[in-house]
Formats: C-alpha cells, sequence, structure tokens
C-alpha cells in the first residue's frame, strides 16, 4: 500500500550557460562584459596584482595576464580581472557574489582549483566547488567558459592524478551540460615535457607569451556557439514562466493533475506476470524498432492514464521513440493478487521491469522518467544500483520528487495544503478497503478508519503491510535523498520551490553540486507536478515534460 504523499516540487537547474554567445565575427565583436575569476594565474604574474590582491598596487607587467590580451584582441569585450593569488575553489567560490554578481557579467571564466591539489585537498572537493559556481552563474543567466587547469612543473605523481581527474571532469561535465569548454591544460603544456609549462618564468605560472596564448583559446571557447545538441544541460532550454491565468502554486498544482486537457496517446495494455505471482500492467507506445524505450512512472494513487505520464508519453512519440508506462501494483485499475502493494522505497518492480527490457534487447537504449512518489522509487532505485545499473539505461528525469518524505509529509500539514491531503488519505483508506476484502486480516480497521494524516495512514498500513516498525522508519528507509550521492547515471532533477508539498530550502542543491552525474531545475514557481505555461486560457504548455525529453535526447548519444 502506498503511504507517500501526492507530491510537489520543483525545479531550476545548475550547471551553467544560459546566453547564446555569437558564432559570426560581427557577433562576436559585440559588447561584452566578461569576469575572470580564478586565482594567481588568472590574476596575472609575474608581479601584476588584480584589484583584490592586497596590497593593491602590485607593480609588475600588465601584458602578463589574460585579461589584457582579450581586450586588446577584442575591443568591444570589457574583461574584469577577478583573480587572487593562492585561493582555493572554496575561497573563490566564497566571493562569488562580490566578484561576479555585482558586476552583472554575460560570461564568467571559470579557472580554479589547482590551489587545492597542492595543499593536498582530493579532486572530489575541487569539483564540488566547481559545479556550485557553475549552477550559481546558471542560476543567473551568466555563462560559463569552464577552463582546465595549467599543468606546473614539478607536480608530484599524486598530485598529477588529482589533476587528471579534474580536468578529465571539466571536460565531460562541460560536453554533457553544454558549458563552453576551453583546455588550457593542452594549449599551454610543453610539447616535449609533458605536465610542464611551455611559456612560464617560474614553472607555476604562464609568461607575456603564455598569457597571449591563454587569452586566445579563452577567447575562441567564448566566441564560439555552444552546440544545439547540448544547450538544455547548461540551462532550462527555455526559463520556465507560469501562465498567467494560473500562476500560484495552488493554481499549478490543480491545473496540472485535475483541470489539464488529457493527451491522447494510442497505447496497449500488456500484463507482464511477476516472479513473485503477482502481475504489473504496462501501457506500451509502439515506435520503430532500435528506436529508444522510456520507462515512465507514475505517483501517489495515479496510473499510466495520470495526464503527466500521457504528456510525456505524447512527447516520446513525437520524438520517435517508444515507452512503457508502468503502473504499480494496485494503480491499473484492477487490485494485485498478494497483500503487499506499492509504496515510495518499493524499487524491485521498477528494476525488474528494466531488466527485463535489456535482457530482451540488448543494443536497447533505456530511458527513465518518474513523478512524485514514482521520481523517488527511480532516484531511490538509480542510487542502489549504482555503476551496477544496466549498461542501455542511458539517463533519467525525476519530476516533483518528494525527496524527504517525513519533510513532505509535515509540509501537507500546512495551511492550503492540507486540502491535498485530506483528499490524498482518503482515497488510500477506500482502497485499503478494496484490499481487506481480499485479506481481512491485513490491517487494523479501526486505525485505518481513524487515520487524518499521511503518518497516522503509514503507521497503520504502509509500515506494517511492507514490513516498517512505523511511519517514520518507512520514511527513512525510503527517501531518496540519502540515495542522491550513489548515481551514476546522467539524472535531471525538475522541481519548483513553491510546490505545496515540499519547502523550497529543502531542496537537494548541495546533493547536486557533490555529485557530477546529477543536474537540476530548480525553478521558482510550478507548483506541484504543475509547471504550465501557455498564453490562452486553458490550453497550457507543458515545461517539464518538454524540457525532459531535451535533456533525455542530450543522453543518447554513444
Amino acid at each position: 500500500m502506498v503511504a507517500m504523499r501526492q507530491e510537489c516540487i520543483a525545479g531550476v537547474f545548475i550547471a551553467a550557460g544560459a546566453l547564446c554567445c555569437a558564432g559570426s565575427a560581427a557577433q562576436a565583436e559585440r559588447a561584452l562584459t566578461i569576469v575572470a575569476l580564478g586565482d594567481s594565474t588568472t590574476a596575472g604574474t609575474p608581479g601584476f596584482r588584480s584589484p583584490l590582491e592586497s596590497p593593491p598596487d602590485g607593480s609588475g607587467d600588465e601584458r602578463s595576464q589574460y585579461a589584457y590580451w582579450i581586450m586588446q584582441a577584442h575591443p568591444g569585450w570589457r574583461v574584469i580581472n577577478q583573480g587572487v593569488n593562492a585561493q582555493r575553489s572554496d575561497q573563490i567560490l566564497a566571493r562569488f557574489d562580490s566578484s561576479v554578481t555585482r558586476h552583472r557579467p554575460d560570461v564568467v571564466v571559470v579557472l580554479a582549483g589547482v590551489n587545492d591539489l597542492y595543499q593536498g585537498y582530493p579532486a572530489e572537493r575541487v569539483v564540488r566547488n566547481l559545479k556550485e559556481i557553475y549552477r550559481r552563474a546558471a542560476a543567473q543567466r551568466i555563462r560559463v567558459v569552464a577552463c582546465t587547469l595549467l599543468p606546473y612543473n614539478g607536480i608530484s605523481p599524486e598530485a598529477q592524478a588529482r589533476m587528471a581527474q579534474v580536468n578529465a571532469w571539466i571536460r565531460s561535465f562541460s560536453a554533457e551540460s553544454g558549458l563552453a569548454f576551453c583546455d588550457l591544460f593542452h594549449a599551454l603544456e610543453h610539447p616535449q615535457r609533458p605536465w610542464a609549462l611551455a611559456s612560464t618564468p617560474d614553472g607555476l605560472h604562464p609568461d607575456v607569451a603564455g598569457y597571449r596564448k591563454m587569452a586566445e583559446v579563452i577567447a575562441a571557447a567564448i566566441g564560439a556557439e555552444p552546440p544545439a545538441s547540448v544547450t538544455h544541460a547548461a540551462g532550462p532550454t527555455q526559463p520556465f514562466r507560469p501562465a498567467w491565468w494560473c500562476a500560484g502554486p495552488h493554481a499549478q498544482t490543480i491545473w496540472g493533475s485535475v483541470l489539464r486537457p488529457v493527451p491522447r496517446v494510442p497505447v496497449r495494455r500488456e500484463r507482464w506476470e511477476t516472479p513473485d505471482g503477482d502481475f504489473l500492467d504496462l501501457d506500451q507506445l509502439d515506435g520503430p524498432a532500435g528506436s529508444p524505450v522510456l520507462v515512465v512512472l507514475h505517483g501517489l494513487e495515479g496510473s499510466s492514464r495520470s495526464k503527466q505520464v500521457l504528456g510525456l508519453l505524447r512527447e516520446a512519440r513525437r520524438a520517435g521513440w517508444r515507452a512503457v508506462a508502468l503502473n504499480f501494483r494496485s494503480c491499473s485499475g484492477q487490485m494485485n493478487r498478494l497483500r503487499r502493494s506499492y509504496h515510495a522505497g518499493e524499487t524491485s518492480d521498477l528494476g525488474w521491469v528494466i531488466d527485463r527490457l535489456a535482457q530482451e534487447d540488448p543494443a536497447a537504449r533505456i530511458l527513465c522518467a518518474g513523478f512524485s512518489l514514482g521520481g523517488n522509487v527511480l532516484l531511490k532505485y538509480l542510487g542502489e544500483r549504482g555503476e551496477t545499473a544496466p549498461l542501455q539505461l542511458r539517463a533519467a528525469v525525476a519530476i516533483s520528487t518528494p525527496f524527504d518524505l517525513a519533510a513532505s509529509a509535515r509540509g501537507l500539514e500546512k495551511g492550503f495544503s492540507r486540502r491535498y491531503r485530506r483528499r490524498i488519505v482518503a482515497g488510500l483508506q477506500r482502497k485499503t478497503l478494496q484490499k481487506v476484502r481480499q485479506y481481512p486480516d491485513l490491517v487494523d480497521r479501526s486505525k485505518l478508519r481513524a487515520a487524518r494524516t499521511l503518518e497516522q495512514f503509514d503507521d497503520a498500513v504502509t509500515a506494517p503491510v511492507h514490513g516498517f516498525r512505523n511511519a517514520e522508519e518507512y520514511w527513512a528507509a525510503s527517501s531518496s535523498l540519502q540515495f542522491l550521492p550513489r548515481i551514476r547515471r546522467p539524472t535531471l532533477l525538475i522541481n519548483a520551490r513553491d510546490d505545496p508539498f515540499l519547502p523550497g530550502d529543502l531542496l537537494p542543491v548541495r546533493e547536486v553540486a557533490a555529485n557530477p552525474h546529477l543536474h537540476a531545475l530548480f525553478t521558482d514557481h510550478g507548483g506541484h507536478m504543475g509547471f504550465l505555461s501557455g498564453v490562452l486560457p486553458g490550453l497550457p504548455a507543458a515545461w517539464s515534460e518538454s524540457e525532459a525529453l531535451t535533456f533525455l535526447k542530450l543522453h543518447l548519444r554513444d
């Protein structure tokens, strides 16, 4: 039996680059404000000091900084040097607002992390800080140029390995996320001496000629137009703007689940007999042989006929994909056979379906998407499987996920959200009473009828039926938040800060920043499974479903 909640949360992602820089020479010379963010390599050497350093009036050759050479070659570009000597990535991150935000730049060039490695910090720390820098820039619609770390003479083998790890991540994350990428390492590496600078006065920093070379490759990255195929992960393809006629969180939530027109999709029902003697009903969307297969999971007490599920199936059909909409046990319109049902942490059925699809077609390209409770199930599955997830599983999207089930339950006890809770609990009670006809000893009927909150229902039904001591143990074991660090497939989280089911300050921003496989669109508006835009009243456009498809398409590349 389920004891989760009809969820709400929404997203605005992280990662970087929302502006489009020009590809033609005429466009590239348009006026740009660029912040050069970094440590002493950005500040300039030997002796030139950025205005942020102390003392601020260092004497040196102003040509010994890449900012100088970029402005010489591109008079319309204003480069603000925000390099500070000896700073680690966490220190650079800490001054993001003062060094970047206040200048309102079009572009930020990020070169940070070498001092972390020099001081013995792990590569994961650098990756975490860089990702947060990229996220903050993207949230402010600032295009990011992600630069690899420069080699330095005399680097130890151990630090060499950590730098290689960081640079590999910067390269892959940039490709995956649509960031402008600048490979400074190979541009400035000595042609005959690996891991050494080609043009340097001290073995640690470029000389004037080296900075001029840096300026050339960074300017090329700034002027290069991001590939159309990867612009999504750098930020939303289109910023979410709620429809004026359903702008608030509750209007978005109610329109999304109740009032939205039902998308029409041709599907056929299949019943798969499960190894434990039960069954799963799946709605199949046919498509060309060899096309990607999208597996879609519905929310609490929803089904394969939920409007959001059908909307995503419609998007899949437009893309020429096949799709499978899974009905959790008891949700297809027919009660399942066994005592157990489904719940927010039950992942074995999803795993079985994905494994079967992979076994039936070893060349399959499988994608997954989940709404609300289905999003929680999907994320928990991905975290449980980690590196062992089937190779055919390429990417996933979770929309309006209740990452913390206890916080979600508490959120439904506040204000207007109590109305959602009453409706959810009443529906769960009706279904459980049907189940009791099959298994009269399933639950304590008096506790079932007395339940008024999700905690009371989960204490009376979900926990005892599925082997948990109480609701708290069920929530703690089933919340997807704790599984996010172990996810090893590209995964997009779409949630809204005004979701009536989960406070916006509980969105997993830190978890996303720490795991390069996670991406997020955490929007200010959208409600729970809403995200409806559009000009004409009653004719909404489903933003989250469109963004989900764009992200998934990005990760179909071999």
